[in-house]
């Protein structure tokens, strides 16, 4: 809902007043068929239909292009395409000879989010210790997929080009056409070294077809949120760019199609992609271009070497008869016409190319502005007349700063300079002025062109209206801040009256000896643990969907987490004629590292689901670790999925039966939201289903072993499932405004042990805090008169070193973010769970 609210908002706004398209015209889209074209359609054709849903009637196809015989450059300059999807190296070729434009960058799915760059990776056998970096790899012996490839070759040579060696002609470089061979070609030793894209080791090693100790990285780099091992710099992701003469009113309504789509539409899940993203800056591209001589800064001259390869029949010939005159005359003649037909080829492609050159220039889409050194400008194209208003009489012999605003130029301008001098390129956003007075951002490149004798002669600047780009983002932003926002007021109402709810029948149940009105409590209590739940689940979808989600790594014993989670289920197994029984085959001796609570959110939620699902037998859970990966296996004898629905069950609201749902409840949230977990973990759940005999789901994820010992560092990390039942004490002030939870919390803490003073609002608790002496303070953040934070900032400056502990239904990050900085000493969420309130007042007054 909220992405088609997304997607009907930027259309009112983005689109014209009146538009009118034929409903029969076809509008074709190239891809890159790297892989074989056949491969190319099944992977984008979902691209077609989706567009031709979202932007009815008009209708879209695919057409794979490939590199044979510039298949797909031949398609763009002859406009037999409407938009192109290729890879940043072909469309940088493209876009310099003024023949494309990107409109979006795609965005692709990683292990701690979504990630929209990429690099490269050398591989190398680990017994290789002479190899380290890519100076070491000169004279050696390499395998590559293509030297099409950008991450498995192109970005490699700038790399070894900056360490001084060039590999087109110090090293043996082989093709193999596929990036998989040219792994397991170097770990069977045929080669010295391999280039493939960066993410690809980790992928076959998460298939279980290479480990870490058959290979290991060259020129290793470390780049911060970047989750794959990487030799190079990163570049951005693969563009969708509209072809020259694409009308700017269809890409406009193609942008929008594509910045909506979702990791969950057929288009995404068959390309392989998490979605589409505003377009990012592909000037690192020309950059590695310009730098190994690649693309349209290729070298073109010929060498000695292929002269005599020429020319080698008539020297020897001229050699043998030196002494006939005549013939050594015919033959110098006939070799005079050769050079001369060669000159004039070579003047015929130098005009050529001027003449691209010019029409490059004169009908870019973007503007364009030459000026010398001093500076002024030269000449500048149409599309700058067209974009700001001036004509070029109006711009020649003005210094470029005019078309400028004033605020911050003198900055742009210094850090512009420092680019150009340094290294004679530049790019960035400005602020640009219009002839009309109005202002627009722009995105400008500027390039120096030197002369033979390296001195700087002119400066190119080009540059595009990202106006629209701008909107977009701020559209995006603000739809983000209103989610955002009203999940944390939708998640603040739901909490404080379930806090209530769950926290009055815990104690009513401890209390009440009528066996039926305690299981009357019982029920009213898991009914608020449901309600609870689904809070839960929708704030974690929503984290998971920004790919703000993230998972720790911390030391925890398995051992004690999962006698917590059979605890928590044996009496709901009992009440229910079910057997719960645990095989643990892990003979633990030290804590292992990963995040404890989403391991036992999974766990939860999979035992939850086979316990609701099985009506007589049992559910079974085992536990074991094998080839580096732990695997946790939830074994029922319930009712069983249908074959053909059983990858359902992984979708958001989705159940294998819509009659599930009315038979035994549930949103349908749980295993979306596990799997997601899992592989933000690096690890998958698997299903295996008969129907009417069982399920078992299976989650795997890496076995990883800390340094602490089990035993003697189980108190100090996993005390959370025993029940403490010694009583404790200490003077504690309550701030909170509701009087259910005044009463609640009160009746918590007295039962513990704890003297107990209330304060309704912040301020009375200032007041009370001044006057008399507390152990701690357990702080509401909601409140009238004075919220939590400014009364936490009051109470911290008189009692510097006294416990002050948020107890609120605000739970959002930003919240525990703001209460931290108030000076909070810890963090306990609404509903409050007994057991973290007591081990946290435990904690804080050191009992």
């Amino acid at each position: 809902m909220l992405r088609a609210l997304i997607f009907f908002l930027l259309t009112l706004l983005l689109a014209p007043v009146s538009a009118s398209s034929p409903t029969t015209e076809r509008f074709k889209i190239g891809v890159l068929a790297y892989k074989g074209k056949v491969a190319a359609v099944q992977r984008w054709s979902e691209h077609a239909a989706y567009l031709n849903e979202k932007l009815a009637p008009l209708q879209f196809q695919i057409i794979p292009l490939t590199y044979k015989e510039d298949e797909m450059t031949k398609a763009v300059i002859n406009r037999q395409v409407d938009f192109i999807i290729t890879n940043p190296g072909h469309y940088i070729e493209l876009e310099l000879g003024g023949h494309v434009s990107r409109l979006a960058t795609r965005r692709m799915s990683g292990p701690q989010g979504v990630l929209d760059l990429f690099g490269g990776t050398v591989i190398a056998h680990p017994s290789s210790t002479d190899i380290n970096r890519y100076a070491d790899l000169a004279g050696k012996s390499l395998l590559i997929p293509s030297r099409s490839s950008l991450g498995g070759w192109q970005v490699h040579l700038r790399e070894a080009v900056a360490q001084g060696v060039d590999l087109r002609q110090e090293s043996t470089v082989t093709e193999l056409k596929n990036h998989t061979k040219v792994v397991e070609a170097v770990v069977r030793g045929e080669a010295d070294a391999g280039f493939v894209r960066s993410d690809l080791v980790e992928e076959l090693i998460a298939k279980g077809k290479l480990q870490w100790e058959q290979f290991k990285v060259v020129n290793p780099q470390s780049v911060t949120g970047y989750p794959y091992r990487l030799s190079t710099r990163l570049y951005p992701e693969w563009p969708f760019a509209k072809v020259s003469g694409t009308s700017t009113e269809l890409a406009t309504q193609v942008l929008q199609a594509l910045l909506v789509m979702s990791p969950e539409d057929a288009a995404a899940r068959q390309g392989k992609i998490y979605g589409w993203n505003s377009p990012g800056h592909y000037s690192a591209v020309n950059d590695l271009f310009r730098e190994t001589g690649l693309g349209p800064y290729a070298k073109t001259h010929t060498t000695l070497a292929e002269i005599l390869n020429e020319y080698w029949r008539q020297l020897l010939s001229i050699t043998m008869l030196f002494s006939l005159l005549l013939l050594v005359s015919t033959l110098r003649t006939k070799r005079a016409n050769r050079s001369l037909q060669c000159e004039i080829v070579e003047r015929q492609k130098v005009e050529q190319k001027l003449r691209q050159a010019a029409n490059v220039f004169q009908y870019a889409d973007e503007g364009i502005i030459i000026a010398d050194t001093t500076p002024k400008i030269i000449d500048v194209n149409q599309a700058f007349c067209r974009i700001t208003g001036f004509s070029r009489e109006e711009a020649v012999g003005r210094d470029p700063g005019f078309m400028y605003v004033d605020e911050g130029v003198t900055e742009d301008y210094q850090n512009m300079w420092e680019g150009l001098l340094g290294s004679g390129f530049w790019s960035g956003t400005v602020w640009g002025l219009k002839r009309s007075g109005s202002v627009f951002p722009q995105q400008i490149t500027i390039t120096s062109v030197v002369n033979e004798s390296k001195e700087v002669e002119q400066y190119v600047g080009v540059f595009r209206d990202i106006t629209a780009q701008k909107e977009v983002e701020r559209l995006q932003f603000e739809t983000s801040k209103a989610k955002d926002e009203f999940l944390a007021s939708m998640s603040h109402e739901l909490r404080t009256p379930l806090t209530a709810i769950i926290g009055h029948s815990e104690l009513l149940v401890e209390q009440e000896p009528d066996r039926e009105k305690r299981r009357s409590l019982q029920t009213i209590e898991h009914a608020g643990r449901i309600q609870l739940a689904l809070v839960n689940d929708i704030l974690d979808i929503s984290k998971l969907e920004s790919g703000k989600f993230t998972v720790d790594e911390a030391p925890y014993n398995v051992s004690t987490l999962i006698h917590n989670i059979e605890q928590m289920f044996s009496i709901q197994a009992h009440d229910k004629g079910l057997f719960l029984k645990v095989v643990q085959q892990i003979p633990e001796s030290h804590l292992l590292l990963g995040d404890k609570h989403r391991v036992q959110q999974i766990l939860i939620n999979l035992i939850s689901n086979a316990i609701k699902f099985t009506e007589q037998g049992g559910v079974t859970l085992s536990i074991w670790h094998v080839d580096g990966q732990i695997h946790f296996k939830v074994k029922d004898s319930g009712i069983g999925i249908p074959s053909e629905t059983v990858e359902q069950v992984f979708k958001r609201f989705e159940q294998a039966d819509s009659s599930i749902s009315r038979r035994f409840g549930g949103s349908g949230l749980g295993l979306y939201i596990s799997i997601n977990l899992a592989k933000l973990m690096g690890g998958d759940i698997r299903v295996e289903s008969i129907e009417g005999e069982g399920s078992q789901f299976q989650l795997n994820l890496p076995y990883k072993v800390s340094t602490l010992p089990a035993e003697a560092h189980a108190n100090q990390y996993d005390n959370e499932g025993r029940s403490p039942v010694e009583s404790l004490h200490g003077n504690l002030l309550v701030a909170e405004d509701t009087l259910e939870l005044q009463i609640l919390e009160r009746r918590m803490l007295e039962s513990m042990g704890f003297t107990v003073a209330i304060a309704e609002n912040g301020l009375k608790a200032v007041e009370l805090a001044s006057t008399q002496p507390f152990d701690a303070v357990l702080m509401d953040m909601q409140m009238p008169v004075m919220d939590g934070i400014e009364a936490t900032q009051n109470i911290r400056q008189q009692h510097p070193e006294l416990p002050i502990i948020a107890v609120t239904a605000n739970v959002m990050q930003k919240h525990r973010d703001a209460f931290h900085a108030a000076g909070c000493s810890g963090f306990i969420s609404k509903p409050i769970d007994r057991n973290v309130l007591r081990e946290t007042l435990t904690e804080m007054l050191k009992l």
